[in-house]
Formats: structure tokens, C-alpha cells, sequence
């Protein structure tokens, strides 16, 4: 469900998005760069952050709510998945360049790499599950 409506949201977020919301974003891949390795709890809190921006942005009120509802669903996986310093890495990057495609206001590569990025959390948590 993830991999077919956060593509969508984040397509239209890079062309509805404002430029603070995507520097907003950016500073939630920043802070997640910083936090310590030990701090899980935030850093899921600031994934949920990235990922219901990226919704709300979309200014799409029901996709933005399935994005909403999905991600609490998903707070226990992303535990498990981000507790592998490996993906942790990966997963920022990851924010990085949906980002970085938002920026561009390039809705096909911020989807792509959206996509990309629920793959790898996939693949991710089917090798340690």
C-alpha cells in the first residue's frame, strides 16, 4: 500500500510543495544525520516527520491520510529495519535524494526515488525479519 500511494504524494508534493516545506525537509534529513546511533525512538519520529510532510504537501487531504494512517501501522517495522545501522545509513541517504528531487521540482525522479526507498526498507526488513 506504501509503495503505491507515496509515490503519488510525493510527485504532487514536488509540484505543490513551498520552498520552506522542502527546506524543512532537508533540515529533517539533517537532524536525523546528527542524532546519536542509540537515539531510535527519534529517530523514527523524524522519519514519520519526512514522510507526512512529504504528504501533506501533496495537498491531497485522503492520500495524505492513508500516508498517516500506513505510517502508524508501519511504526514497528521501521523499529526493527532502522535499528540495522547499515539501513539507517541508507534510509537517510535515501531522504536525501527524494529531497533533492523535490528541490528540482522533478516529479518522476521524486517518485522514483520514493519508490526506491519503500523497496529498500522492504528488502531490508525481509532479511532481518
Amino acid at each position: 500500500a506504501r509503495r503505491i500511494n507515496e509515490p503519488a504524494c510525493t510527485a504532487l508534493a514536488a509540484e505543490r510543495m513551498t520552498d520552506d516545506e522542502i527546506r524543512t525537509l532537508a533540515a529533517i534529513v539533517t537532524d536525523s544525520r546528527r542524532l546519536p546511533r542509540d537515539d531510535l525512538g527519534a529517530l523514527i519520529a523524524l522519519d514519520q516527520r519526512f514522510h507526512e510532510a512529504i504528504a501533506l504537501g501533496s495537498r491531497n487531504r485522503v492520500l495524505a491520510g492513508f500516508v498517516t494512517n500506513l505510517n502508524d501501522r508501519s511504526a514497528r517495522f521501521w523499529a526493527l529495519s532502522l535499528s540495522n545501522e547499515a539501513h539507517r545509513a541508507e534510509t537517510i541517504d535515501e531522504h536525501e535524494r527524494i529531497v533533492t528531487a523535490l528541490k528540482r521540482r522533478d516529479a518522476d525522479r521524486a517518485a522514483q526515488a520514493m519508490r526506491d526507498h519503500i523497496d529498500s526498507f522492504s528488502r531490508t526488513f525481509t532479511q532481518l525479519a
